[in-house]
């Protein structure tokens, strides 16, 4: 899927086959016409041929044909972004894959690798924020030295309050916790779905209204 709807922005080979077709033999239509218009030829087979393929599950293309390929993909992402909605049976796995098709969810995946700016992500930190964005297990069930039950998914990270220095050494890691967040739990409550009660806990909550509670890490 593209990033924009959630994905990675790895595309199959075989669902870009196809729009990628049509869009380049409209684009060329009128120059194949003067190319051809006094030769005697026959008509383009394989351009009716795949064009009664996208027919039949996106219906009859208008006239002229459009030039751009978003027109002929967009089906086939409907589709596919259909098949993903119907598998998700978790609230929060609904929820997850709504926020990640929010405007600028997907930005780090665009960003150059430039490690002397920061923007370098390590082997580890691409796992986690795949893992993340598409709701993969990240570690193996195990218990909390906090006594939290931690899942798969390894989300109570994000508030354990035992947590590590490295992660609640700034408020600004809390911050942009709690604005992914809530921009998720917007977006689903918009779509009549719950979100990560965890996630929105007054345990990640708190200590940004409170400060105080941070000047024992802030260094």
């Amino acid at each position: 899927m593209p990033i924009a709807h959630g994905g990675l922005g790895v595309r199959r080979v075989s669902s870009l086959g196809i729009p990628a077709f049509l869009a380049s033999a409209a684009s060329t239509l009128p120059l194949q016409d003067d190319i051809i218009s006094l030769c005697l030829c026959p008509t383009d087979s394989s351009l009716e041929q795949y064009l009664s393929m996208w027919s039949s599950s996106a219906g009859p293309p208008p006239d002229p044909l459009p030039r751009k390929q978003s027109f002929w993909d967009r089906p086939g992402l409907q589709t596919d972004r259909a098949r993903i909605e119907s598998s998700l049976v978790e609230p929060s796995q609904r929820a997850r894959f709504l926020a990640t098709q929010a405007r600028h969810s997907g930005d780090w995946l665009l960003a150059l690798p430039i490690a002397n700016r920061g923007l370098r992500l390590d082997d580890e930190a691409v796992r986690v924020a795949v893992g993340m964005r598409l709701g993969l297990s990240l570690c193996v069930p195990h218990n909390c030295h906090c006594g939290t039950l931690v899942d798969a998914q390894g989300l109570h990270a994000m508030v354990c309050k035992e947590g590590t220095r490295q992660n609640r050494k700034t408020p600004c890691f809390l911050m942009t916790v709690v604005f992914i967040a809530t921009a998720a739990a917007i977006y689903s409550l918009e779509h009549g779905l719950c979100t990560f009660p965890e996630v929105l806990s007054s345990e990640i909550l708190d200590p940004i209204h409170q400060p105080s509670t941070l000047r024992g890490t802030v260094k």
